[in-house]
């Protein structure tokens, strides 16, 4: 199958561009013809629904279909319905990962209940838990697809938005679980014009964000999606907003749009909303123009298959320490970005930047000295949970690269809990047992440090 001379000059966009399959039968009689014209518009991927063995053939004829074009299946979404039996959805979810290997595409999920039945906060955990660790060896991404309800209490999506994944992220830690930002639900949710800041927290775990036409009243509208999904020509709020958040967190990667009831809409809405994609991309850039044409088609298949590819870090270091404390005594002392410098030895000074969400430490001399600059990605009071990235070694000779951490406190009794820091990272310039090595102690110097200023000190 080769692309046409169309969609060599339409798919250059600094996000290539995916589409739901709600509607596809417009596109074409079979899966081969449906992906020939998404091809000739300039579309680089497409997703659909993988709930039923039906779904999974259609998976199949759609993998065919493909072949080796320069056109991806960037996602399969699958609902799971915690009303129904969870062994047998498992069972099928199995199926289904192996057969998104086949196409090296990620697995959206969306997690729903029906008939008012309550679901507790371990069974999601333990359902994302499992269902990450599976996926992830099978080399699948596990995606959080945040869903709004609506105003029905008898049929409800136990995540609404990309913030409400937050929580979960950071209690499973995984390095195989993400969430993705959706225009259309998180309007719904009341952050169409908070879009920047939503971004900036789910940064690190963001994947397959979609976009969409919509009305600036659609978060007032109660029921179905007349007014929160319309094609990308119509519609009187700025979607814009979604790619300029997108590009504040340096994202890179496939942009879906979302053509869900879109049946009746154009017969040419899929041509046109390409179209007005492009443009936005193009009024967003820095020059508004696009350069290097050839060289980006040499290039597009290339950096799809980078950007839907796995990134393993090399090393991922997990420790714990219990101690017989009320677990909000020690948050009380942690929870501060800025309070390092209270209980840890090799820390004696930190500075806030402005904004209170980056830190300056200064190093002791007799821990290699220096500064390393770090930013604060998220803070769970309620999860009693925060999690941070190094962005900037100034003169300080640590290993580490593309460093994240997380920090979570479990309660383990009324006054005792489990305090976890864990981290995963590349290594520089050192061995990685000596990186790990040097990560654990610094960590244990948190413990000691914890230690001595609620325990020792207190006790004399």
């Amino acid at each position: 199958m080769i692309p046409s001379l169309m969609a060599q000059e339409s798919n250059q966009s600094d996000y290539p561009m995916g589409v739901f399959n709600f509607d596809f039968a417009r596109l074409g009689a079979d899966e081969t013809s449906q992906v020939n014209e998404l091809q000739a518009i300039g579309y680089g991927g497409m997703t659909m629904r993988v709930n039923t063995n039906k779904n999974l053939e259609k998976l199949k004829r759609y993998q065919a279909a493909i072949g080796d074009a320069p056109f991806k299946i960037y996602a399969g979404f699958f609902t799971v319905f915690f009303d129904k039996d969870l062994t047998a959805q498992n069972a099928h979810l199995d199926k289904v990962i192996k057969a998104l290997k086949q196409s090296d595409s990620k697995l959206w999920i969306i997690l729903r209940v029906k008939g008012g039945l309550e679901v507790k906060r371990e069974q999601i955990v333990d359902f994302l838990r499992s269902a990450a660790e599976r996926a992830k060896a099978a080399g699948v991404e596990l995606v959080i697809y945040p869903h709004w309800s609506g105003n029905n209490p008898l049929n409800v999506c136990l995540i609404e938005s990309a913030e409400d994944a937050l929580s979960y992220i950071n209690e499973i830690q995984s390095d195989n679980l993400f969430v993705s930002l959706h225009l259309c639900h998180e309007i719904k949710a009341g952050n169409g014009d908070r879009l920047n800041e939503v971004a900036a927290k789910i940064e690190p775990w963001l994947r397959l964000p979609s976009i969409n036409g919509a009305d600036n009243d659609a978060v007032h509208e109660e029921e179905g999606w007349e007014r929160g999904i319309q094609p990308l020509t119509m519609g009187d709020y700025d979607a814009s907003k979604l790619l300029k958040a997108l590009k504040s967190v340096d994202y890179k990667g496939p942009v879906i749009l979302h053509t869900w009831g879109l049946q009746k809409s154009a017969p040419d809405h899929h041509h046109t909303s390409f179209k007005r994609f492009q443009e936005m991309v193009d009024a967003i850039s820095e020059d508004g123009s696009r350069k290097n044409k050839a060289f980006k088609e040499r290039c597009h298949e290339y950096n799809l298959q980078l950007n839907n590819k796995i990134i393993m870090k090399d090393i991922n270091v997990k420790t714990s320490q219990e101690f017989e404390l009320p677990a909000a005594t020690i948050w009380n002392l942690i929870a501060g970005f800025n309070t390092l410098p209270d209980y840890h030895a090799s820390v004696p000074k930190s500075r806030l930047s402005k904004e209170g969400n980056v830190r300056y430490l200064t190093i002791s001399e007799d821990a290699g000295g220096g500064t390393v600059v770090e930013r604060l990605v998220n803070l769970d009071d309620e999860a009693m949970s925060f999690s941070y990235k190094i962005i900037e070694l100034i003169d300080c000779p640590m290993p580490f690269r593309d460093y994240q951490a997380w920090v979570k406190i479990e309660p383990t009794g009324k006054n005792s809990c489990k305090l976890h820091w864990n981290s995963s990272f590349n290594v520089e310039g050192s061995s990685k047992k000596e990186a790990e090595e040097l990560a654990r102690v610094i960590y244990q110097g948190c413990y000691d440090g914890i230690t001595r200023v609620l325990v020792t000190n207190r006790s004399k």
